[in-house]
């Protein structure tokens, strides 16, 4: 989850950030942007942002899960109340 925004942010960018140029004599220079740290001043708060999203978005969809479940729970607890009383209001009348 971590890496998603990062690849994102990254690719929007395109990584323009580095660069190698060749020299006179031949060899490669590397270059970096003076703007290197855009880069990880996007991606670390969108990684946040989605990290803190994802979250909540489990929390509150746990807790639905948690009230459903308990509320099916005492539906069939009431349900098996009302038929107790029915096997024991049966068994009174059979006497």
């Amino acid at each position: 989850m971590v890496f998603l925004p990062a690849s994102l942010v990254s690719s929007i960018f395109g990584m323009g950030f580095f660069n190698t140029q060749p020299k006179e004599d031949g060899s490669a220079q590397f270059t970096v942007s003076e703007k290197w740290w855009w880069y990880i001043a996007v991606s670390i708060p969108v990684t946040l942002a989605l990290f803190g999203y994802m979250m909540l978005h489990s929390y509150y969809a746990r807790s639905r899960i948690e009230t459903v479940v308990k509320g099916k729970e005492r539906r069939a607890s009431e349900g098996y109340e009302d038929l107790e009383l029915q096997v024991v209001n049966a068994a009174k009348k059979e006497k």
